[in-house]
């Protein structure tokens, strides 16, 4: 008879919900923790087991995924009496699949490696519809004995796990990833200003695209979505619905500008990106007075 693993997940949002709910399986007991009730509840009607607080799924835990916003939830997640390193079994592997930055990686290395604990940089790329399908590439920063435990809870959600080295190289590949990303969606943000100020129609360019391949699906979808949004309720229906992607956004470029500036090399794009990336996913930008963020 296998004996299962017990796998803690906290952070159940649009994106770990769905993730967490693939380890619900033969293989896994799955304990999950959010500050949201009905997301702990979401998953414990599927079979998860709910645990009220931060300290009871540490204990019981072998394997701990973290997927939550940014660098200070994982730090309130991590120390103090109700922390993780205070409460989980020496030999915990704690995977962070948050986008993070390096200097609080190091950090934490430091600190969870003092409490007998291993750490693992396991950034995602593939949004919610990866999640729920079960599609999601994982990108993973540590040692070769960490990856080999950690590769078969990540499998359960992904369509490619990608070993990119040690620790922080997990990172370091979703920084740039993003960086790309967000590039690219200005780059159509302005394309579609440009058609739409010689009346014609925008969409003509995913038609181009679909030939030639420049707009990526992903791209597509959230200028579509956004798009849409704008003509069903303006500003402030964008504003509704966006206001938390495009903080993300702002952080992201911030961590990679930050993770630039540690090895001595300048991202000039990225800085850019980071000025203007609000803009394009509230769509307040003025493309014809100049660039201004109007928010």
């Amino acid at each position: 008879m296998t004996i299962k693993k017990n796998i803690g997940y906290i952070g159940l949002g649009n994106i770990g919900g769905p993730t967490a709910k693939h380890l619900i399986n033969d293989e896994f007991n799955l304990y999950v923790y959010d500050l949201s009730e009905d997301a702990v509840r979401a998953l414990s009607d599927e079979g998860a087991s709910p645990c009220s607080n931060i300290p009871e799924l540490a204990a019981k835990c072998e394997h701990i995924g973290l997927c939550v916003r940014d660098d200070k939830d994982i730090n309130n997640i991590l120390y103090g009496s109700n922390g993780i390193l205070e409460n989980a079994n020496p030999g915990t592997l704690i995977a962070i699949s948050s986008t993070i930055s390096h200097a609080s990686l190091a950090q934490w290395e430091t600190d969870v490696t003092h409490a007998g604990m291993s750490l693992v940089d396991a950034p995602i790329s593939g949004g919610a519809h990866g999640a729920a399908a079960g599609t999601l590439v994982y990108m993973v920063g540590c040692s070769q004995k960490d990856y080999e435990r950690a590769q078969p809870v990540f499998e359960t959600s992904a369509e490619l796990v990608i070993h990119a080295g040690k620790l922080g190289s997990g990172t370091t590949l979703k920084l740039a990833n993003n960086l790309m990303t967000y590039a690219q969606l200005i780059a159509v943000s302005e394309a579609f200003a440009l058609a739409e100020a010689h009346a014609v129609d925008p969409k003509l360019l995913f038609e181009i695209s679909a030939i030639n391949g420049v707009i990526n699906q992903n791209t597509q979808m959230f200028i579509s979505a956004r798009n849409d949004l704008f003509a069903s309720g303006g500003v402030d229906l964008v504003k509704e619905f966006m206001s938390g992607n495009a903080g993300l956004g702002e952080k992201d470029l911030k961590c990679a500008i930050e993770s630039a500036q540690a090895t001595g090399i300048e991202l000039p794009l990225t800085r850019l990106s980071q000025d203007l990336i609000k803009g394009v996913f509230l769509n307040e930008t003025n493309y014809k007075d100049g660039f201004s963020n109007d928010t």
